[in-house]
């Protein structure tokens, strides 16, 4: 049953509504939910449905379950995502974890000890040890993505799989920091869909110029999920990220440059070089 009618008749749009009602106005996504209610969604797509209710959904399905996606895919493509295209060559980041190995355990007090007891993203103190996670700086996701790119044979990714693990992804000076849940999980998402879109061939413009800048897909990933209650990062926050993945997407640059003319560890470290490039992590304003 309808309310009764709004009585604010200042300041309206040139339909008629007023900035608190502006969206009822709006045409709304023609798809029903789950419970088989009908969607309210207004940011519709040119189907007239929104991101969750596509006419023709992802032609993928969900890995860990095997059921059909629903979402919507992307511009020119039938799939999503990425890791819904099977055809596209995959290496899971969990790879890159040591087996029966407890980092937070081992690595804990040498990474709040490095950063002074501070979350090197927020700058705040870390005080409640539930609310915070141990994060690979540069993310593991990261290092999928660039061994992928840099097309080696079988043997020669197993060795530099297992030789990142080792030496790299998991090391604490370089590549490890305690922050907070939120922050990781934003951070996180942010960049699985940069790397997402610079795998399916999204990222770039017809002059190979990114779209967006990385700081966005941060920003846009915060966005999304401040609707669930998730804090916000900040400009500042966003910098700071920003600067810590440089540092350690040059140390892992540099360590490969250290190993010698090996063709399998060059053509990594110029995937790492071009990452930085694209990521936007060389330029000197970066927050220090």
């Amino acid at each position: 049953m309808a309310g009764p009618q709004c009585k604010i008749s200042w300041g309206l749009d040139v339909r008629g509504y007023c900035t608190r009602h502006v969206r009822q106005g709006l045409p709304r996504c023609t798809g029903t939910t789950t419970e088989g209610e009908p969607c309210k969604n207004t940011d519709l797509y040119d189907d007239g449905r929104c991101e969750h209710h596509p006419i023709v959904p992802c032609s993928g399905t969900v890995p860990r379950t095997g059921l059909p996606c629903k979402k919507r895919p992307k511009k020119g493509s039938a799939y999503c995502c990425a890791a819904h295209d099977q055809k596209k060559p995959f290496i899971s980041p969990n790879e890159f974890v040591p087996e029966d190995v407890d980092l937070r355990r081992r690595y804990e007090g040498s990474v709040v000890q490095l950063y002074h007891r501070r979350d090197p993203y927020n700058g705040t103190i870390l005080a409640t040890r539930a609310n915070l996670e141990l994060d690979h700086i540069l993310e593991k996701q990261c290092y999928s993505h660039i061994v992928v790119l840099a097309k080696l044979g079988k043997e020669d990714q197993d060795q530099i799989v297992s030789t990142l693990r080792d030496e790299v992804v998991n090391n604490e000076k370089h590549n490890l920091c305690l922050t907070h849940k939120d922050t990781n999980q934003l951070k996180g998402a942010g960049v699985f869909g940069f790397l997402d879109d610079r795998t399916t061939g999204h990222l770039l413009d017809n002059r190979g110029i990114p779209l967006k800048s990385f700081t966005t897909y941060l920003i846009e990933a915060s966005s999304a999920r401040a609707r669930d209650g998730t804090a916000r990062l900040s400009r500042t926050t966003t910098g700071r990220i920003c600067a810590e993945m440089r540092k350690s997407a040059v140390h892992t640059r540099n360590w490969f440059d250290a190993q010698g003319e090996t063709p399998s560890f060059q053509r990594v470290a110029e995937q790492v070089q071009d990452l930085i490039v694209e990521m936007g992590l060389n330029t000197s304003t970066l927050a220090s």
